[in-house]
């Protein structure tokens, strides 16, 4: 209880204002008491050498008895020292001459012992007397430098909050070196707490800007790091549970402790919502003891796509060649044995051979048309075209293939579609494969080729009321090779790429192209371009 309520330094003092009090007036005795016996024992000397004799015993001063040699003896004293004796058990201090007929001076040690009393008291008073003075200076000095140091407390808490913005003034001259100290200090701590915060700003930077997740959690499991990335994975994972998106999934639990056990990196896959995710955990050691574990995320699903595209591209591209070359190969040997005896049959099967020669010599141009505007070597040789010209031009190039299927081509070009900046000939066979497409799947019905300008954007339609296209289909429709309906049979002359690269044209043209049909009412396909201004 006094520790809680007494500092160290107090209980010290009042240990030495107890201990003063209760030591000094035992040893007044033993030093003031021969003193003050002496000065008695002086006095006496001096009355016994003053008077010759005296007949009966003479009572003087504070109890001082001078009597004869003959009468002490008579008394019968005790002798106790050279100066201290017993008579009828009163304590006297008492001096005689060296001769018998001299006088003895007596004096009651009472007086002494009270005297020693007297001084002790004063020494008490003067010691407590002392120690108010001094207490009262110092508790004046306390308040002073309270008072001086209020400032200093007020800014350790404003420091504490990370508040540099003021500095201590102090209007004590107490206080001045430690001002200077506290402010210089404040200073530094500014300058040290900035490059933190700066450190840290360009650590979080260079973290939300890598295309990995990255988190770092310690020994106990608890998250110390997160980007953006990491964050979202842990969203994905923590859409369908009760758990926050700041704790570690309970699937990492086992990987985790692996790695910090055998203090090796560990790799494991997640599939997350139709998404593939590699985690990479990896120790995080300072001298030789693990401190915590990161654990990077990457999102691999677009590689995986990538592979299975390249996979079916080269399965699509060998399956659109192995028709023609087996065509090539059984008509030619036709030719060779001798089986076309006649100039017709050689003739037929000579156009077949043509035909898929021209086949495979345009899948070839298609795919290296594809592989260039896929990988930009393609320059686009785009000028200002009028788009009313434009559309009328592809309209008449359908006229009579759209009147022999009894189909209507018409353009609906708006008054303000007056003229874009385009690659004429790239732009023409994205609309010659859309228009084309319309008119092998719709039978006696429209295509509407239709153009507007809003806000610097063309918008071009092509609308069609043929078969219409699965909505499941949709979303494939532009990648290579994919058919809509496996079990139609396409005409023999197409090669699977138009789509992907009408895509890839629109595309470098800084535009978009998209598609919307219903099954048995048509298909409407949007392509949107820029108003782009060519600049000399």
């Amino acid at each position: 209880m006094i520790a809680r309520v007494f500092s160290r330094r107090t209980r010290w003092f009042l240990v030495i204002v107890v201990m003063s009090f209760i030591l000094v007036p035992l040893f007044v005795e033993p030093i003031m008491a021969p003193r003050l016996a002496h000065d008695y024992l002086s006095d006496l000397r001096r009355l016994v050498e003053q008077n010759d004799a005296v007949d009966i015993p003479l009572n003087l001063n504070q109890d001082v008895v001078l009597m004869s040699q003959e009468v002490f003896n008579d008394k019968g004293p005790e002798y106790l020292s050279d100066e201290v004796l017993i008579i009828n058990e009163t304590k006297y201090l008492y001096y005689t001459a060296s001769d018998l007929t001299s006088l003895i001076a007596l004096q009651p040690y009472e007086i002494l012992d009270d005297q020693l009393i007297a001084i002790k008291t004063q020494l008490r008073l003067f010691l407590a007397f002392f120690y108010l003075v001094l207490m009262s200076v110092h508790w004046y000095n306390v308040k002073r430098m309270k008072k001086a140091l209020v400032p200093f407390r007020q800014q350790a808490l404003n420091y504490a909050m990370a508040d540099f913005s003021e500095r201590v003034v102090s209007q004590s001259s107490l206080t001045d070196e430690l001002m200077l100290s506290f402010n210089r200090m404040a200073r530094q701590l500014e300058q040290q707490f900035n490059q933190l915060l700066q450190r840290d700003d360009i650590l979080n930077h260079v973290l939300n800007a890598m295309n990995d997740g990255v988190i770092a959690i310690n020994v106990d499991h608890d998250m110390l790091l997160s980007n953006i990335h990491a964050e979202n994975l842990l969203a994905l994972l923590h859409k369908d549970s009760s758990r926050t998106t700041n704790m570690i999934p309970v699937e990492w639990e086992e990987d985790i402790s692996m790695t910090m056990k055998n203090l090796e990196n560990c790799l494991t896959y997640v599939k997350v919502q139709g998404r593939t995710f590699i985690l990479l955990f990896s120790p995080l050691i300072r001298e030789n003891h693990i401190f915590g574990v990161v654990i990077i995320s990457r999102d691999v699903t677009e590689e995986e796509n990538l592979n299975q595209l390249r996979e079916m591209f080269v399965a699509n591209v060998s399956h659109e060649l192995r028709t023609p070359i087996s065509l090539l190969q059984g008509y030619s040997e036709a030719i060779v044995d001798g089986v076309a005896t006649s100039l017709e049959d050689q003739r037929a099967l000579a156009q077949v051979i043509l035909e898929e020669s021209k086949r495979m010599g345009r899948l070839v141009n298609d795919l290296l048309d594809l592989a260039k505007l896929t990988s930009g070597h393609m320059v686009l040789q785009r000028e200002r075209y009028p788009v009313r010209d434009f559309v009328h031009r592809l309209i008449a190039k359908f006229q009579h293939k759209a009147s022999l299927n009894q189909v209507e081509v018409v353009a609906d070009v708006h008054e303000d579609a007056q003229v874009l900046t385009f690659d004429y000939d790239r732009l023409e066979q994205v609309f010659t494969n859309l228009i084309d497409n319309a008119l092998r799947y719709t039978k006696k019905g429209t295509i509407t080729l239709r153009v507007y300008k809003e806000k610097k954007r063309f918008y071009f339609y092509v609308i069609d009321t043929g078969e219409g296209i699965k909505e499941a289909d949709l979303p494939f429709l532009f990648e290579r090779f994919y058919k809509a309906d496996k079990s139609r049979t396409r005409n023999k002359s197409g090669t699977g790429l138009g789509l992907a690269i009408a895509k890839e044209i629109v595309e470098a043209h800084g535009g978009t192209i998209s598609v919307t049909s219903h099954v048995g009412k048509g298909t409407t396909f949007t392509i949107v371009l820029p108003d782009v201004e060519l600049y000399d």
